[in-house]
Formats: structure tokens, sequence, C-alpha cells
């Protein structure tokens, strides 16, 4: 039976993710975000556990009493994503709750559980941005599709796809800027009450 938990490098490498800036602290919206997005077809979890594979423990229903204890512990809840090409892979949510700032939910797919499903080479570490573009084009469109569903359900700020992005960019700022011409991150803009994907630029 394949481990995609429990697999050496699973978990090596860093964190292919998109982040969504959710807005100011409201536990109730990041309840509903979290919510959303475990609820996604592509995504099956959530669990707590990275030492059993998943069929091995109990799916966590998302809950405010689970709400408090990721955040106290600073987990990660973890599950299994269904990639665009067919494979399944370890996957997580993380949040973020900023002081002075908003709160941020994140869906990632780890790049060594990755690495099995497409030919990452070393990124970001080693970047070849031609031979990325090969993954990250199939990559960065399924996760701008998780973040338009999860939208549908949840009004968010911002949306940033890319290699650990979260907190790269800020709603405040695109307001004030726009989208700047080069951007790495891929971005998920609402306006006008829709989402609108701006892809990657390097």
């Amino acid at each position: 039976m394949t481990q995609y938990f429990t697999e050496t490098d699973t978990w090596l490498g860093g964190y292919y993710e998109l982040a969504l800036e959710l807005g100011s602290r409201s536990s109730e919206r990041l309840l509903a975000g979290l919510a959303a997005v475990w609820a996604d077809p592509d995504l099956d979890g959530a669990y707590l556990s990275r030492e059993v594979e998943p069929w091995q423990q109990q799916r966590l229903a998302i809950t405010a009493e689970l709400l408090q204890v990721i955040h106290l512990q600073g987990s990660h809840l973890l599950g299994l994503a269904r990639l665009p090409n067919g494979a399944t892979i370890a996957c997580g949510t993380f949040i973020v709750r900023e002081d002075d700032g908003p709160d941020w939910l994140g869906l990632y797919l780890p790049m060594g559980a990755l690495g099995t499903a497409y030919s990452v080479g070393g990124y970001p570490f080693e970047p070849d941005v031609a031979n990325s573009r090969q993954w990250r084009d199939v990559i960065d469109p399924w996760l701008a599709e998780i973040g338009s569903r999860v939208y549908d359900q949840v009004a968010y700020r911002l949306g940033l796809i890319g290699f650990e992005v979260s907190g790269e960019m800020y709603a405040d700022d695109i307001d004030a800027s726009g989208i700047p011409a080069n951007h790495y991150p891929g971005v998920l803009w609402p306006a006008s009450g829709s989402l609108t994907y701006h892809p990657s630029t390097e």
C-alpha cells in the first residue's frame, strides 16, 4: 500500500501553496475557510498526524474546537490531494494570524511529495524557470480552481500561488498600486464580486 504521509522525503523541501488573505481577524471566517478547503472534491482530509497514514487515524471534523487546538499548538491539518495528472499526494493546510494584520489560510503541497508526481528538480533552490513551467503551468491553475471554489463559499481579499508565498503581497498594497506587471506569485484578485486569476509572470 502506498505510503503518503510516512515516506521519508514526503514533507521535505518546503511548500508549494495557495495562500489566502482572509481579512481582519475573524475566527468564524477562518473556520468557514478551513471547512471550504477541506470540502473540496480534489482533497481528502483532514488528519492531524504525519506519523501514521491517513487510513490509520481518525478523520477530523472542522470545528471551532479543532481550530483552537491547531492555533494554540501551531499544528497543521493534513490530507491527500488528487492532482491534475491523477496522482495522489500528501497535502496540508496552515493558518497564520498576524498580530497587527490579517488572517491567512494556506493549502500546501510539500515539494517532496510533489516530486513524486512531477519532475520538480531542486525547485526553488535550483530554479530552472523553463523546466519548472512544465509543472507549474499545470499546478497553478489547479490551485486557482480550488481557490475559486473556496471563494464561492468564503469571500477573501487575496489569493497567492507559488512557493511559500504567504505574506509576499497584501490586498491593501494591490488596492493602492494594482497588481505588479511582473509578479512571481500567481494572484487571485476579487473585484466587483468576481475572482480573476492572474498567472505568475516569472
